[in-house]
């Protein structure tokens, strides 16, 4: 990997919908970007180091340039069930 590649990505909380806070490793953010040579360009996600900071979802990922990220991403991530539809039984 080239220096420069390698970007904390965040995401805040408060623009997503009842997210289940004890499933964050499993949520995965991308983007629309094609040019594999763009800056912007996600080129992979390690969920192992996605954390949860403060009100913040934290992402590592690997960009396709080096320098400052900016850019659209869009967050997939699991709803918090409740209580009537847990289908516990």
């Amino acid at each position: 990997m080239q220096n420069g590649k390698v970007k904390k990505l965040s995401v805040s909380l408060n623009d997503l919908a009842n997210p289940d806070l004890n499933g964050y490793s499993a949520y995965n953010i991308k983007n629309s970007e094609t040019d594999t040579s763009s800056a912007t360009y996600i080129a992979k996600v390690f969920p192992q180091f996605t954390k949860l900071n403060g009100t913040k979802v934290e992402f590592i990922v690997l960009t396709g340039g080096t320098g400052s990220w900016s850019g659209n991403v869009t967050c997939s991530y699991h709803v918090q069930p409740v209580t009537y539809d847990r289908g516990d039984f």
